[in-house]
Protein backbone atom coordinates (compact mmCIF):
# COMPACT_ATOMS: atom_id res chain seq x y z
CA UNK A 1 0.00 0.00 0.00
CA UNK A 2 1.21 3.45 -1.22
CA UNK A 3 1.14 6.81 0.95
CA UNK A 4 -2.07 8.21 -1.37
CA UNK A 5 -4.10 4.85 -0.80
CA UNK A 6 -3.10 4.69 2.89
CA UNK A 7 -4.02 8.24 3.54
CA UNK A 8 -7.17 7.61 1.52
CA UNK A 9 -8.19 4.49 3.78
CA UNK A 10 -6.91 6.83 7.13
CA UNK A 11 -9.42 9.48 5.83
CA UNK A 12 -12.40 7.03 5.02
CA UNK A 13 -11.93 5.75 8.67
CA UNK A 14 -12.13 9.26 10.27
CA UNK A 15 -15.39 9.95 8.27
CA UNK A 16 -16.61 6.40 8.61
CA UNK A 17 -16.86 7.37 12.56
CA UNK A 18 -18.75 10.76 11.88
CA UNK A 19 -21.28 9.24 9.93
CA UNK A 20 -21.98 6.43 12.10
CA UNK A 21 -22.29 9.16 14.76
CA UNK A 22 -24.86 10.42 12.72
CA UNK A 23 -23.07 13.70 11.81
CA UNK A 24 -24.67 15.30 9.16
CA UNK A 25 -23.67 19.05 8.61
CA UNK A 26 -20.18 20.08 8.38
CA UNK A 27 -19.15 24.15 7.83
CA UNK A 28 -15.36 23.83 6.03
CA UNK A 29 -13.16 26.64 5.85
CA UNK A 30 -10.60 26.48 3.09
CA UNK A 31 -6.78 25.42 3.26
CA UNK A 32 -3.60 23.39 1.82
CA UNK A 33 -3.43 21.16 4.91
CA UNK A 34 -6.83 19.90 5.22
CA UNK A 35 -7.13 19.62 1.39
CA UNK A 36 -7.75 15.48 2.01
CA UNK A 37 -10.81 16.11 4.80
CA UNK A 38 -12.06 18.72 2.87
CA UNK A 39 -11.95 16.40 -0.91
CA UNK A 40 -13.92 13.51 1.26
CA UNK A 41 -16.31 16.30 2.83
CA UNK A 42 -17.25 16.98 -1.06
CA UNK A 43 -17.14 13.30 -1.65
CA UNK A 44 -19.47 12.94 0.74
CA UNK A 45 -21.76 16.13 0.09
CA UNK A 46 -22.10 15.30 -3.91
CA UNK A 47 -23.59 11.84 -2.43
CA UNK A 48 -25.90 13.75 -0.17
CA UNK A 49 -24.88 11.91 3.04
CA UNK A 50 -23.85 15.16 4.44
CA UNK A 51 -24.90 18.58 4.28
CA UNK A 52 -21.38 20.41 3.32
CA UNK A 53 -21.07 24.36 3.65
CA UNK A 54 -18.00 26.60 2.81
CA UNK A 55 -17.10 29.94 4.30
CA UNK A 56 -13.82 31.33 3.59
CA UNK A 57 -13.73 33.20 7.38
CA UNK A 58 -13.24 30.79 10.17
CA UNK A 59 -14.62 33.21 12.97
CA UNK A 60 -17.78 33.70 10.76
CA UNK A 61 -17.92 30.05 9.68
CA UNK A 62 -17.52 28.90 13.24
CA UNK A 63 -20.31 31.31 13.87
CA UNK A 64 -22.63 29.53 11.29
CA UNK A 65 -22.14 26.04 12.75
CA UNK A 66 -23.39 27.67 16.05
CA UNK A 67 -26.65 28.75 14.33
CA UNK A 68 -26.44 25.26 12.41
CA UNK A 69 -26.88 23.56 15.83
CA UNK A 70 -28.95 26.00 17.51
CA UNK A 71 -32.16 25.66 15.39
CA UNK A 72 -31.03 21.43 14.67
CA UNK A 73 -29.92 20.94 18.35
CA UNK A 74 -27.70 18.09 16.83
CA UNK A 75 -24.10 18.40 16.22
CA UNK A 76 -22.09 20.20 13.85
CA UNK A 77 -18.53 19.68 12.33
CA UNK A 78 -16.20 22.39 11.65
CA UNK A 79 -12.78 22.46 9.51
CA UNK A 80 -9.67 24.24 8.93
CA UNK A 81 -6.21 24.40 7.93
CA UNK A 82 -3.32 25.12 10.35
CA UNK A 83 -2.04 27.97 11.91
CA UNK A 84 -4.03 31.23 12.68
CA UNK A 85 -7.22 30.01 10.99
CA UNK A 86 -7.55 27.73 13.96
CA UNK A 87 -7.38 30.88 16.24
CA UNK A 88 -10.23 32.34 14.57
CA UNK A 89 -12.64 29.54 16.23
CA UNK A 90 -11.85 31.03 19.11
CA UNK A 91 -14.89 33.15 19.62
CA UNK A 92 -17.15 30.99 19.21
CA UNK A 93 -15.78 27.65 20.81
CA UNK A 94 -15.95 30.73 23.70
CA UNK A 95 -19.29 30.75 23.09
CA UNK A 96 -20.25 27.17 22.46
CA UNK A 97 -18.86 26.43 25.92
CA UNK A 98 -20.91 28.72 27.62
CA UNK A 99 -24.05 27.71 25.65
CA UNK A 100 -23.39 24.16 26.04
CA UNK A 101 -23.09 23.30 22.17
CA UNK A 102 -22.08 20.24 20.35
CA UNK A 103 -20.05 21.62 18.39
CA UNK A 104 -16.99 19.69 16.83
CA UNK A 105 -13.66 20.93 16.06
CA UNK A 106 -11.21 19.88 13.45
CA UNK A 107 -7.83 21.92 13.38
CA UNK A 108 -5.68 20.55 10.60
CA UNK A 109 -1.91 20.86 11.41
CA UNK A 110 1.76 20.43 10.40
CA UNK A 111 3.37 17.59 11.75
CA UNK A 112 5.91 17.70 14.12
CA UNK A 113 9.34 17.97 12.17
CA UNK A 114 7.73 21.34 11.03
CA UNK A 115 6.63 22.48 14.66
CA UNK A 116 9.27 25.44 16.18
CA UNK A 117 11.58 25.74 12.79
CA UNK A 118 9.67 28.95 11.34
CA UNK A 119 7.93 26.72 8.84
CA UNK A 120 4.72 28.99 7.60
CA UNK A 121 1.06 28.63 8.98
CA UNK A 122 2.34 26.68 12.08
CA UNK A 123 1.57 27.61 15.44
CA UNK A 124 1.08 25.42 18.78
CA UNK A 125 -2.28 23.99 17.81
CA UNK A 126 -2.24 21.81 20.61
CA UNK A 127 -5.08 22.62 23.89
CA UNK A 128 -5.39 25.41 21.63
CA UNK A 129 -8.71 26.25 23.05
CA UNK A 130 -7.87 25.35 26.81
CA UNK A 131 -10.42 25.00 29.35
CA UNK A 132 -13.13 26.59 27.15
CA UNK A 133 -13.71 23.27 25.51
CA UNK A 134 -14.82 19.88 27.35
CA UNK A 135 -12.02 17.49 25.66
CA UNK A 136 -9.23 17.76 23.46
CA UNK A 137 -8.33 14.88 21.04
CA UNK A 138 -4.12 15.16 18.98
CA UNK A 139 -4.59 12.95 16.34
CA UNK A 140 -1.97 10.36 15.51
CA UNK A 141 -0.08 10.50 12.01
CA UNK A 142 -2.03 8.77 9.28
CA UNK A 143 -1.01 5.45 9.97
CA UNK A 144 -2.89 2.51 7.84
CA UNK A 145 -2.71 -0.09 10.64
CA UNK A 146 -5.64 -2.43 12.00
CA UNK A 147 -4.73 -0.73 15.62
CA UNK A 148 -4.29 3.03 14.27
CA UNK A 149 -7.78 2.73 12.03
CA UNK A 150 -9.53 1.74 15.05
CA UNK A 151 -8.32 3.79 17.22
CA UNK A 152 -9.16 6.64 14.97
CA UNK A 153 -12.49 5.29 14.13
CA UNK A 154 -12.75 5.29 18.65
CA UNK A 155 -11.44 8.07 18.80
CA UNK A 156 -13.72 10.19 15.99
CA UNK A 157 -16.98 8.40 17.60
CA UNK A 158 -15.96 8.94 21.34
CA UNK A 159 -15.76 12.67 20.70
CA UNK A 160 -19.44 13.39 19.41
CA UNK A 161 -20.69 11.40 21.92
CA UNK A 162 -18.71 13.05 24.56
CA UNK A 163 -20.02 16.45 22.99
CA UNK A 164 -23.56 15.42 22.98
CA UNK A 165 -23.78 13.93 26.28
CA UNK A 166 -24.26 16.30 29.58
CA UNK A 167 -23.25 18.71 30.06
CA UNK A 168 -22.66 18.89 26.25
CA UNK A 169 -20.01 21.63 24.52
CA UNK A 170 -17.21 21.82 22.48
CA UNK A 171 -14.63 19.04 21.41
CA UNK A 172 -11.44 20.10 20.01
CA UNK A 173 -9.44 17.33 17.17
CA UNK A 174 -6.14 18.58 15.98
CA UNK A 175 -4.71 16.18 13.14
CA UNK A 176 -1.63 16.64 11.60
CA UNK A 177 -0.91 15.62 8.23
CA UNK A 178 2.24 14.93 5.82
CA UNK A 179 2.17 15.73 2.20
CA UNK A 180 1.62 14.43 0.01
CA UNK A 181 -2.66 15.76 0.88
CA UNK A 182 -4.04 14.26 -1.95
CA UNK A 183 -4.82 10.93 -1.23
CA UNK A 184 -6.00 8.04 -3.84
CA UNK A 185 -9.42 8.90 -4.92
CA UNK A 186 -12.63 8.01 -4.76
CA UNK A 187 -12.89 7.08 -0.87
CA UNK A 188 -14.42 4.48 0.85
CA UNK A 189 -16.81 5.95 2.59
CA UNK A 190 -19.78 3.11 2.40
CA UNK A 191 -18.45 0.72 5.14
CA UNK A 192 -21.08 -0.03 7.83
CA UNK A 193 -19.75 1.13 11.31
CA UNK A 194 -22.01 0.59 14.03
CA UNK A 195 -22.46 3.99 16.12
CA UNK A 196 -20.92 3.96 19.56
CA UNK A 197 -24.33 4.68 22.02
CA UNK A 198 -23.57 6.90 25.27
CA UNK A 199 -27.00 6.32 26.72
CA UNK A 200 -28.61 9.27 28.49
CA UNK A 201 -28.44 8.20 32.19
CA UNK A 202 -31.62 10.17 33.59
CA UNK A 203 -31.29 11.90 37.18
CA UNK A 204 -34.42 11.08 39.67
CA UNK A 205 -34.93 12.15 43.29
CA UNK A 206 -35.03 9.19 45.59
CA UNK A 207 -38.02 8.94 48.52
CA UNK A 208 -36.05 11.14 51.27
CA UNK A 209 -35.42 13.52 48.95
CA UNK A 210 -39.24 14.17 47.66
CA UNK A 211 -40.23 13.80 50.82
CA UNK A 212 -38.20 16.42 52.08
CA UNK A 213 -39.40 18.94 48.96
CA UNK A 214 -43.03 18.49 49.93
CA UNK A 215 -42.31 19.21 53.06
CA UNK A 216 -39.99 22.53 52.61
CA UNK A 217 -43.08 23.34 49.23
CA UNK A 218 -46.07 22.73 50.27
CA UNK A 219 -48.66 25.30 50.61
CA UNK A 220 -45.56 27.94 49.59
CA UNK A 221 -46.14 31.23 47.57
CA UNK A 222 -43.44 30.39 45.73
CA UNK A 223 -42.18 31.19 42.00
CA UNK A 224 -40.49 29.52 39.18
CA UNK A 225 -37.56 31.50 37.20
CA UNK A 226 -37.31 30.28 33.63
CA UNK A 227 -34.53 31.06 32.39
CA UNK A 228 -32.89 30.80 28.26
CA UNK A 229 -32.47 27.70 27.56
CA UNK A 230 -31.78 25.41 24.06
CA UNK A 231 -33.94 24.36 21.57
CA UNK A 232 -33.56 20.50 22.93
CA UNK A 233 -33.83 21.57 26.42
CA UNK A 234 -36.88 23.66 26.22
CA UNK A 235 -38.31 20.77 24.64
CA UNK A 236 -38.14 18.49 26.86
CA UNK A 237 -38.93 21.16 29.79
CA UNK A 238 -41.70 23.50 28.99
CA UNK A 239 -44.38 21.36 28.99
CA UNK A 240 -43.93 20.04 32.75
CA UNK A 241 -43.33 23.64 33.49
CA UNK A 242 -46.17 24.73 32.66
CA UNK A 243 -48.49 21.66 34.05
CA UNK A 244 -46.73 21.64 37.30
CA UNK A 245 -46.50 25.35 38.10
CA UNK A 246 -50.35 25.85 37.05
CA UNK A 247 -51.32 22.93 39.74
CA UNK A 248 -49.80 25.07 42.35
CA UNK A 249 -50.85 28.45 41.82
CA UNK A 250 -47.09 29.41 40.92
CA UNK A 251 -46.82 32.17 38.56
CA UNK A 252 -43.18 31.56 35.83
CA UNK A 253 -41.34 34.43 35.03
CA UNK A 254 -40.44 33.86 31.60
CA UNK A 255 -37.21 34.84 30.47
CA UNK A 256 -37.62 35.88 26.25
CA UNK A 257 -34.84 33.16 25.62
CA UNK A 258 -37.14 30.13 27.48
CA UNK A 259 -39.19 30.16 24.27
CA UNK A 260 -42.29 30.05 26.91
CA UNK A 261 -44.00 33.31 26.23
CA UNK A 262 -45.33 31.97 22.93
CA UNK A 263 -48.04 29.65 24.75
CA UNK A 264 -51.00 31.39 26.11
CA UNK A 265 -51.10 30.59 30.01
CA UNK A 266 -52.72 32.65 32.48
CA UNK A 267 -49.56 32.27 35.22
CA UNK A 268 -47.01 33.11 33.11
CA UNK A 269 -45.22 36.64 33.41
CA UNK A 270 -43.54 38.29 30.63
CA UNK A 271 -43.50 41.97 32.13
CA UNK A 272 -41.57 41.32 35.62
CA UNK A 273 -38.78 43.30 34.27
CA UNK A 274 -40.89 46.49 34.51
CA UNK A 275 -41.98 45.10 37.90
CA UNK A 276 -38.67 44.36 39.14
CA UNK A 277 -37.24 47.85 38.87
CA UNK A 278 -40.14 49.31 41.61
CA UNK A 279 -38.40 50.59 44.72
CA UNK A 280 -38.32 47.23 47.08
CA UNK A 281 -40.23 48.81 49.99
CA UNK A 282 -43.26 48.60 46.92
CA UNK A 283 -42.87 45.17 46.04
CA UNK A 284 -43.79 43.13 49.33
CA UNK A 285 -46.50 41.73 48.13
CA UNK A 286 -45.01 39.65 44.97
CA UNK A 287 -42.03 38.52 47.64
CA UNK A 288 -42.21 34.45 47.75
CA UNK A 289 -41.46 32.21 50.32
CA UNK A 290 -39.65 29.97 47.78
CA UNK A 291 -38.19 30.41 44.33
CA UNK A 292 -37.47 27.47 41.68
CA UNK A 293 -35.38 28.53 38.63
CA UNK A 294 -33.86 27.29 35.38
CA UNK A 295 -32.05 27.62 32.46
CA UNK A 296 -29.08 30.21 32.10
CA UNK A 297 -28.44 33.68 33.38
CA UNK A 298 -31.80 35.72 32.64
CA UNK A 299 -31.65 38.68 30.28
CA UNK A 300 -33.36 41.23 32.55
CA UNK A 301 -30.56 42.78 34.91
CA UNK A 302 -33.40 44.43 36.97
CA UNK A 303 -35.17 40.55 37.59
CA UNK A 304 -31.45 38.89 38.94
CA UNK A 305 -31.16 41.93 41.11
CA UNK A 306 -34.64 41.79 42.90
CA UNK A 307 -33.91 38.16 43.56
CA UNK A 308 -30.57 39.04 44.69
CA UNK A 309 -32.41 41.36 47.43
CA UNK A 310 -34.45 38.44 48.65
CA UNK A 311 -34.28 36.12 51.36
CA UNK A 312 -35.74 32.95 50.79
CA UNK A 313 -34.85 29.41 49.95
CA UNK A 314 -33.55 29.10 45.74
CA UNK A 315 -33.26 25.46 44.38
CA UNK A 316 -31.50 26.03 41.17
CA UNK A 317 -32.33 22.96 38.40
CA UNK A 318 -29.58 22.52 35.60
CA UNK A 319 -28.67 19.34 33.78
CA UNK A 320 -25.67 20.60 32.30
CA UNK A 321 -24.02 20.95 35.47
CA UNK A 322 -22.88 24.58 35.28
CA UNK A 323 -22.27 27.25 37.56
CA UNK A 324 -25.03 30.03 35.82
CA UNK A 325 -26.80 30.97 39.30
CA UNK A 326 -25.46 34.52 39.42
CA UNK A 327 -27.15 36.24 42.10
CA UNK A 328 -25.31 33.58 44.09
CA UNK A 329 -28.56 32.67 46.45
CA UNK A 330 -28.99 29.25 45.68
CA UNK A 331 -29.65 27.32 48.32
CA UNK A 332 -30.05 23.90 46.12
CA UNK A 333 -28.17 22.54 43.21
CA UNK A 334 -29.93 19.89 41.27
CA UNK A 335 -28.10 18.68 37.63
CA UNK A 336 -31.39 17.69 36.98
CA UNK A 337 -33.88 18.86 34.11
CA UNK A 338 -37.31 20.47 35.27
CA UNK A 339 -39.04 17.39 33.68
CA UNK A 340 -37.29 15.14 36.58
CA UNK A 341 -37.46 17.16 39.30
CA UNK A 342 -41.33 17.88 38.96
CA UNK A 343 -43.59 15.48 37.66
CA UNK A 344 -43.42 13.19 40.94
CA UNK A 345 -43.35 16.14 43.44
CA UNK A 346 -46.85 16.82 44.51
CA UNK A 347 -47.66 19.44 46.89
CA UNK A 348 -50.28 21.41 47.92
CA UNK A 349 -50.44 24.68 46.05
CA UNK A 350 -50.61 28.32 47.05
CA UNK A 351 -53.62 30.41 48.03
CA UNK A 352 -54.87 31.30 44.35
CA UNK A 353 -54.92 34.88 45.82
CA UNK A 354 -50.72 34.59 45.39
CA UNK A 355 -51.20 34.02 41.63
CA UNK A 356 -53.76 36.74 41.46
CA UNK A 357 -51.18 39.48 43.06
CA UNK A 358 -48.76 38.39 39.90
CA UNK A 359 -51.38 38.48 37.26
CA UNK A 360 -52.74 41.95 38.47
CA UNK A 361 -49.12 43.31 37.97
CA UNK A 362 -49.22 41.77 34.27
CA UNK A 363 -52.31 42.89 33.32
CA UNK A 364 -51.61 46.66 34.45
CA UNK A 365 -48.35 46.70 32.79
CA UNK A 366 -49.66 45.43 29.19
CA UNK A 367 -52.56 47.98 29.50
CA UNK A 368 -50.14 50.52 29.89
CA UNK A 369 -47.72 48.94 27.11
CA UNK A 370 -50.63 48.62 24.57
CA UNK A 371 -51.87 52.32 25.44
CA UNK A 372 -48.47 53.69 24.93
CA UNK A 373 -47.45 51.74 21.38
CA UNK A 374 -51.13 52.44 19.95
CA UNK A 375 -50.42 56.60 20.13
CA UNK A 376 -46.52 56.20 18.52
CA UNK A 377 -46.38 57.47 14.98
CA UNK A 378 -42.82 57.37 15.35
CA UNK A 379 -40.45 54.67 14.23
CA UNK A 380 -37.84 54.17 16.74
CA UNK A 381 -35.81 51.86 18.69
CA UNK A 382 -38.76 50.36 20.71
CA UNK A 383 -41.39 50.85 18.33
CA UNK A 384 -39.22 49.04 15.68
CA UNK A 385 -38.71 46.10 18.44
CA UNK A 386 -42.51 46.38 19.33
CA UNK A 387 -43.73 45.98 16.28
CA UNK A 388 -41.64 43.32 14.44
CA UNK A 389 -42.89 40.89 17.97
CA UNK A 390 -45.95 41.92 17.56
CA UNK A 391 -45.85 40.76 13.67
CA UNK A 392 -44.12 37.31 14.13
CA UNK A 393 -46.12 34.46 13.32
CA UNK A 394 -44.14 31.32 13.96
CA UNK A 395 -41.08 31.43 12.33
CA UNK A 396 -37.20 32.05 13.78
CA UNK A 397 -36.13 35.48 15.02
CA UNK A 398 -32.21 35.86 16.22
CA UNK A 399 -31.63 38.77 18.33
CA UNK A 400 -28.22 40.17 18.71
CA UNK A 401 -26.94 41.35 22.33
CA UNK A 402 -26.70 44.65 23.45
CA UNK A 403 -29.67 46.31 23.25
CA UNK A 404 -32.04 44.33 20.95
CA UNK A 405 -31.87 41.32 23.56
CA UNK A 406 -33.30 43.95 26.20
CA UNK A 407 -36.02 45.46 24.22
CA UNK A 408 -36.80 41.99 23.23
CA UNK A 409 -37.29 41.15 27.05
CA UNK A 410 -39.47 44.23 27.33
CA UNK A 411 -42.03 44.60 24.60
CA UNK A 412 -42.02 40.96 23.18
CA UNK A 413 -44.54 39.49 25.94
CA UNK A 414 -45.73 36.62 23.28
CA UNK A 415 -43.60 36.46 20.34
CA UNK A 416 -44.93 33.38 18.51
CA UNK A 417 -41.61 33.17 16.42
CA UNK A 418 -39.09 30.57 18.00
CA UNK A 419 -36.30 32.97 19.65
CA UNK A 420 -32.16 32.60 19.36
CA UNK A 421 -29.50 34.37 21.01
CA UNK A 422 -25.83 34.18 21.60
CA UNK A 423 -26.33 34.71 25.30
CA UNK A 424 -23.22 32.56 26.57
CA UNK A 425 -20.67 34.84 26.58
CA UNK A 426 -22.79 37.96 24.88
CA UNK A 427 -20.42 39.36 22.10
CA UNK A 428 -22.17 41.12 19.28
CA UNK A 429 -19.22 38.96 17.17
CA UNK A 430 -20.85 36.69 14.62
CA UNK A 431 -24.22 37.64 15.38
CA UNK A 432 -24.99 37.67 11.10
CA UNK A 433 -23.68 34.69 10.73
CA UNK A 434 -25.21 32.69 13.48
CA UNK A 435 -28.47 33.95 12.55
CA UNK A 436 -27.51 32.43 8.68
CA UNK A 437 -26.55 28.97 10.56
CA UNK A 438 -30.59 29.34 12.00
CA UNK A 439 -32.02 30.51 8.53
CA UNK A 440 -30.13 28.04 6.58
CA UNK A 441 -31.22 24.55 9.11
CA UNK A 442 -34.75 26.16 9.16
CA UNK A 443 -35.52 27.47 5.39
CA UNK A 444 -38.42 29.81 5.88
CA UNK A 445 -39.37 32.86 4.58
CA UNK A 446 -40.04 33.77 8.58
CA UNK A 447 -36.46 34.10 9.31
CA UNK A 448 -35.59 37.33 10.75
CA UNK A 449 -32.77 38.78 12.52
CA UNK A 450 -32.60 41.64 14.87
CA UNK A 451 -29.81 43.73 15.62
CA UNK A 452 -27.99 47.06 16.19
CA UNK A 453 -25.79 48.81 13.59
CA UNK A 454 -22.35 48.10 15.34
CA UNK A 455 -22.93 44.23 15.96
CA UNK A 456 -24.33 44.44 11.94
CA UNK A 457 -21.24 46.10 10.77
CA UNK A 458 -19.09 43.86 12.97
CA UNK A 459 -20.12 40.73 10.91
CA UNK A 460 -20.49 41.99 7.32
CA UNK A 461 -18.13 38.94 5.84
CA UNK A 462 -20.86 36.68 7.48
CA UNK A 463 -23.55 38.08 5.32
CA UNK A 464 -21.16 36.38 1.85
CA UNK A 465 -22.92 33.08 2.93
CA UNK A 466 -26.17 34.19 2.18
CA UNK A 467 -25.29 34.92 -1.32
CA UNK A 468 -23.87 31.88 -1.81
CA UNK A 469 -26.61 29.54 -0.15
CA UNK A 470 -29.52 31.39 -1.09
CA UNK A 471 -30.82 31.86 2.18
CA UNK A 472 -33.71 33.65 3.27
CA UNK A 473 -33.67 36.20 6.29
CA UNK A 474 -34.78 39.69 6.90
CA UNK A 475 -32.60 41.32 8.90
CA UNK A 476 -34.08 44.83 10.81
CA UNK A 477 -31.19 47.39 11.66
CA UNK A 478 -31.62 49.78 14.08
CA UNK A 479 -28.82 52.15 13.16
CA UNK A 480 -28.14 55.06 16.04
CA UNK A 481 -24.87 55.17 14.48
CA UNK A 482 -23.03 53.50 17.43
CA UNK A 483 -23.11 52.11 20.55
CA UNK A 484 -26.52 52.57 22.11
CA UNK A 485 -26.29 50.51 25.30
CA UNK A 486 -23.64 52.75 26.51
CA UNK A 487 -26.07 55.62 26.67
CA UNK A 488 -27.67 53.55 29.78
CA UNK A 489 -24.55 53.44 31.33
CA UNK A 490 -22.85 55.55 34.18
CA UNK A 491 -20.14 56.61 31.35
CA UNK A 492 -22.67 58.47 29.35
CA UNK A 493 -21.48 61.97 28.87
CA UNK A 494 -18.10 61.89 30.34
CA UNK A 495 -14.95 63.38 28.25
CA UNK A 496 -14.43 61.25 25.55
CA UNK A 497 -17.87 59.59 25.46
CA UNK A 498 -18.22 59.99 21.95
CA UNK A 499 -14.81 58.94 20.54
CA UNK A 500 -14.61 56.17 23.13
CA UNK A 501 -18.36 54.58 23.44
CA UNK A 502 -20.57 56.01 21.21
CA UNK A 503 -17.98 55.43 18.33
CA UNK A 504 -20.54 56.47 15.32
CA UNK A 505 -19.35 54.48 11.87
CA UNK A 506 -21.05 56.10 9.46
CA UNK A 507 -21.99 53.57 7.24
CA UNK A 508 -24.64 53.86 3.95
CA UNK A 509 -26.59 50.94 4.72
CA UNK A 510 -27.56 51.06 1.43
CA UNK A 511 -24.61 50.43 0.03
CA UNK A 512 -23.71 47.78 2.17
CA UNK A 513 -27.09 46.13 1.52
CA UNK A 514 -25.89 46.77 -2.73
CA UNK A 515 -22.62 45.15 -2.20
CA UNK A 516 -23.94 41.60 -0.63
CA UNK A 517 -26.95 41.61 -3.48
CA UNK A 518 -29.29 42.26 -0.77
CA UNK A 519 -32.93 43.71 -0.78
CA UNK A 520 -32.78 47.12 1.12
CA UNK A 521 -35.76 49.06 2.29
CA UNK A 522 -35.56 51.98 4.70
CA UNK A 523 -38.50 52.11 6.92
CA UNK A 524 -39.99 55.31 7.94
CA UNK A 525 -42.51 54.79 10.50
CA UNK A 526 -44.54 52.24 12.12
CA UNK A 527 -47.45 51.38 9.81
CA UNK A 528 -44.67 51.57 7.08
CA UNK A 529 -42.44 49.28 9.08
CA UNK A 530 -45.46 47.08 9.70
CA UNK A 531 -46.14 46.64 5.70
CA UNK A 532 -42.45 45.60 4.72
CA UNK A 533 -42.40 42.92 7.67
CA UNK A 534 -45.55 41.65 5.70
CA UNK A 535 -44.14 40.94 2.01
CA UNK A 536 -42.55 38.12 0.68
CA UNK A 537 -39.26 37.20 1.67
CA UNK A 538 -36.78 36.43 -1.45
CA UNK A 539 -33.32 36.41 -0.28
CA UNK A 540 -31.49 38.91 2.16
CA UNK A 541 -33.86 41.78 2.91
CA UNK A 542 -31.93 44.31 4.98
CA UNK A 543 -34.91 46.74 6.68
CA UNK A 544 -32.91 50.11 8.48
CA UNK A 545 -34.68 52.04 10.85
CA UNK A 546 -32.57 54.81 11.23
CA UNK A 547 -32.86 56.39 15.33
CA UNK A 548 -30.71 58.50 17.55
CA UNK A 549 -29.02 57.02 20.61
CA UNK A 550 -29.94 60.41 22.80
CA UNK A 551 -33.84 59.97 21.53
CA UNK A 552 -33.62 56.26 22.59
CA UNK A 553 -32.38 56.65 26.06
CA UNK A 554 -35.43 59.37 26.49
CA UNK A 555 -38.10 57.33 25.16
CA UNK A 556 -36.91 54.68 27.60
CA UNK A 557 -36.50 56.58 30.11
CA UNK A 558 -40.21 58.62 29.57
CA UNK A 559 -42.15 54.78 28.87
CA UNK A 560 -40.60 53.61 32.08
CA UNK A 561 -41.68 56.25 34.29
CA UNK A 562 -44.91 55.78 32.44
CA UNK A 563 -45.45 52.52 34.26
CA UNK A 564 -43.97 53.15 37.35
CA UNK A 565 -46.17 55.86 37.88
CA UNK A 566 -49.05 54.08 36.62
CA UNK A 567 -48.37 51.25 38.96
CA UNK A 568 -47.56 53.91 42.53
CA UNK A 569 -51.28 54.81 41.37
CA UNK A 570 -53.35 51.81 41.26
CA UNK A 571 -51.24 48.40 43.36
CA UNK A 572 -50.08 50.40 45.64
Amino acid sequence: MNETEGLQEYISCFWQGLLAQKVKKVVLSPGSRSTPIALAAAQLAQERRIELYVDVDERSAAFFALGLIKASAEPVLIVCTSGTAAANYFPAVCEAQISHLPLLILTADRPPELQDIGAPQTIDQQKLYGDHVKHFWQLPLPEPSTDALNYLRQTVQRSVALACQEPTGPIHLNWPLRKPLVPKLPFNLSANVQPLNFPTLHQQLSVDQLQQLKEQLTGKRGIIIAGPQGKKTAQINNQCLLEWSQAVNWPIIADPLSNLRAVKQSNLISTADFLCRMPMDKLTAYQPEVVIQTGATLVSAAISNWLKKLSVPVYYLDQHHRNVETTLQADYYFPMTAAEFLPNLTIKPAPITWLQTWQQAQHLIQNQLAAYFDQQTELNEITAAYFLGTNLQHGNAFISNSMPIRDVENFWLRPQAQLFCNRGANGIDGINSTALGMAAQQPLDKNFLLTGDLAFFHDLTGLQMARNYNLKLRVVVNNNNGGGIFSFLPQAGKLGFEQVFGTPQNLDLQHLAAFYQADYQLAVDPADFQKLLQQPLHNLEIIEVRTERTVNLQAHHRLNHQIQTAFMKEMI
